[in-house]
């Protein structure tokens, strides 16, 4: 089956995301027509468009769909790694449709992906923000320098839906130290400031 027929067996499942393929293929996503397609990703999508991913190795946590990741890629990113916790037919139908070369790892937890990703000294998966379970965590994008298992890391882009549970404010940068080194966490107040309202 041509990726062209693989994607169009699936247009007609349940999609999180709204994704347009081209001109004839396009999903509908999660949310009725009342709401904008995607909006709980416009902050990160919109920061996406504001930093150098070129060349980086990047991590797209819970990536459903594949939304971030397909953009990542579009970026220009060295690697893209999605994970979930189960495969989804519909993001393997997109990215052979786009024709992405993105490891898809599911199922996945972040202790296995920080033991593989930060072995290398090139990736490194975010800290979650105020404890909260993957699904209530936007993708997070980090880029690490080759020095040694967690280098120097430099922040690339994350977000996180705490602001709207009501839950207090985090410093700009925020570090935990696991058993496979420190992970940073940007605050979401200083990330909201950087996108435009």
């Amino acid at each position: 089956m041509s990726a062209h027929d693989q994607l169009d067996v699936v247009l007609g499942d349940r999609w999180f995301h709204a994704i347009r393929f081209d001109d004839r293929r396009t999903t509908a996503g999660r949310f009725p027509r009342s709401r904008p397609a995607n909006y709980t990703l416009f902050g990160t999508l919109e920061y996406l468009r504001h930093i150098d991913v070129t060349g980086l190795d990047c991590v797209d946590l819970g990536t459903m769909d594949g939304l971030i990741a397909f953009t990542l890629n579009d970026l220009g990113a060295g690697s893209v790694v999605a994970t979930d916790m189960a495969p989804r037919r519909t993001f393997e139908a997109g990215r052979a449709f786009l024709g992405h070369d993105i490891d898809y790892r599911h199922p996945v937890t972040i202790d296995s992906l920080a033991h593989r990703a930060l072995g290398r000294g090139q990736v490194a998966p975010l800290a979650q923000l105020l404890d909260l379970p993957l699904d209530l965590s936007l993708p997070a994008l980090v880029g690490a320098d080759a020095q040694g298992p967690c280098g120097a890391v430099r922040v690339g882009s994350a977000l996180s839906r705490a602001d709207q549970l009501g839950a207090p404010s985090v410093p700009a940068v925020a570090w935990t130290t696991t058993a496979h080194g420190p992970l940073i966490t940007p605050g979401v107040p200083q990330l909201r400031d950087r996108v435009p309202s």
